[in-house]
């Protein structure tokens, strides 16, 4: 685990206790309210740290002064629209295009979805059935080269890029809690 990954994991610890607590004093409401506040500060703080290590780590991050990072790996959008010559000097394979197709097929359902939907899209899109244990493992190779990720606490979900806590929440409802994310 990174350094950052570390101290985001203690942060998410932090909220948890801090609404714990809140609960436990919900009888006072001046002394819950001060929980809640202080949860709520750990929240952003999480959110903040998360968005960082996502910059960090994804290629396609916010621009840094004004400059943002190319990705060193080609892309669908690319490669689109380029004479036929040049396609034929690039070097990627069938498998790559197949990578292609993903991307592209979460980016069209707006940027999360589930294993068997991207099944599904592969299908419409391709007309080829791709086995789930083929797919699985070319997710896999995809995140490992963070072309996409998963989601965390939601197996079989994947994005094309990190969402943070907030965004879980947001996606998949309130009831979602701090230790669902380690």
């Amino acid at each position: 685990m990174d350094i950052v990954g570390k101290h985001l994991a203690f942060v998410k610890d932090q909220q948890a206790i801090q609404e714990k607590l809140a609960r436990k004093y919900e009888a006072e409401p001046w002394r819950c309210e001060l929980h809640l506040k202080s949860a709520q500060q750990f929240m952003e703080l999480a959110d903040d740290i998360a968005k960082q290590q996502n910059a960090e780590q994804n290629d396609l991050a916010e621009p840094v002064n004004g400059v943002s990072r190319p990705s060193i790996f080609l892309t669908l959008k690319d490669i689109e629209g380029l004479p036929d010559d040049l396609v034929k000097e690039l070097s990627f394979s069938e498998s790559d295009k197949l990578e292609f197709t993903i991307a592209g097929i979460i980016d069209e359902a707006g940027g999360v979805l589930s294993l068997d939907k991207i099944l599904v899209g592969i299908y419409y899109k391709t007309k080829e059935i791709v086995r789930r244990n083929i797919l699985i493992s070319r997710l896999y190779r995809m995140a490992q080269k963070g072309v996409i990720f998963p989601v965390p606490g939601k197996k079989g979900v994947y994005s094309t890029r990190q969402i943070t806590d907030g965004e879980l929440k947001r996606l998949f409802g309130q009831d979602v809690d701090a230790a669902d994310f380690e």
